[in-house]
């Protein structure tokens, strides 16, 4: 999955086309430093692992969030890469 990221950031909206993934105008460092985890209340299986990215959809609808494991260098996403996605239901 985490090799088809990528694509998905782009047609969901949540990263323009041309944009690097990780340009600060469409996403943002998410508060975990190389090796911290976290596995957010309800979920079960492997943790997330820092360095993390989080994205946030700003249209219309519910929204969708994204939190993606970033390889440790910051220019690229882990491979593989666990990925947390949440829905709005509004």
């Amino acid at each position: 999955m985490s090799d088809q990221m990528p694509d998905y950031l782009h047609r969901a909206g949540l990263v323009p086309e041309g944009d690097s993934l990780f340009d600060e105008n469409d996403g943002s460092a998410y508060g975990l430093r190389e090796g911290d985890s976290e596995l957010p209340d309800g979920l079960c299986g492997p943790a997330l692992k820092g360095p993390a990215w989080s994205y946030q959809g700003t249209g219309p609808g519910p929204g969708v969030s994204i939190l993606i494991e970033r390889a440790p260098t910051g220019t690229t996403l882990r491979a593989p890469a666990r990925v947390i996605a949440s829905f709005g239901t509004g």
